[in-house]
């Protein structure tokens, strides 16, 4: 597969080019931001594999109400976790996972996306990249705290949010402001955790041939 056609080049070269090119004044606190997470953040404290998925009740985009059991008795899944509708990372990563569903599916496997966003926000990014996944509310971030992957971000941020206009009342439904870390998880079908990513550099993102090639791993064992 080429460098074109991977989901990380393309990670980086936005970031790279927001960096270059964007304001500095929206620069420096993102890259410090960026940085104390990566320095504070032990994966260690998320789920870990072995671990019981805790059971969930969230709403889709469309308001209607998904349960956790409800999909394990459908078969194995594989979760993606995204911070916004506002995130040009989130919209590359999801949109890459997107491109790979049929070979999810081959593999009796389903996606689904998880933010924290409220589902008119999750149907922004539904709609905005087509994508033919679920995509759930985690509002208040329930579900990502009991993972271990909540990021609390620092006031030095607010000049961010107010450059992407970002209301946190209105896409998250309340005003602390809180991320889950992008991470992408695989669930077998008895609710227990197979493999797990979690990366605080959140524009470094798992490649979805990497995911497939846990499904290969696992293959008659999920």
């Amino acid at each position: 597969m080429t460098d074109a056609a991977l989901l990380n080049p393309q990670l980086t070269a936005v970031y790279n080019e927001l960096h270059t090119y964007g304001p500095q004044d929206i620069s420096k606190p993102i890259l410090k931001a960026t940085s104390d997470i990566k320095a504070t953040f032990d994966p260690k404290q998320a789920i870990r594999p072995g671990q019981s998925l805790p059971s969930f009740s969230l709403r889709n985009a469309t308001n209607k109400l998904i349960t956790s059991d409800s999909l394990l008795a459908r078969g194995p899944i594989l979760i993606i976790f995204y911070r916004g509708a506002w995130c040009p990372f989130c919209n590359l990563f999801v949109r890459a996972y997107q491109s790979h569903l049929p070979q999810f599916k081959a593999h009796g496997v389903q996606l689904v996306a998880i933010t924290a966003e409220v589902p008119d926000k999750a149907l922004v990014t539904a709609q905005k990249n087509e994508l033919q996944f679920p995509v759930l509310s985690d509002t208040g971030l329930t579900l990502a705290r009991k993972l271990g992957i909540v990021w609390k971000q620092p006031e030095s941020m607010q000049v961010v949010w107010d450059y992407l206009k970002v209301d946190w009342e209105e896409s998250y439904g309340q005003k602390e402001q809180e991320l889950p870390i992008p991470s992408t998880i695989l669930v077998g079908r008895d609710g227990v955790v197979r493999e797990m990513f979690v990366e605080a550099n959140y524009h470094q993102r798992m490649e979805p041939g990497e995911a497939l090639g846990w499904l290969e791993k696992h293959k008659g064992n999920l």
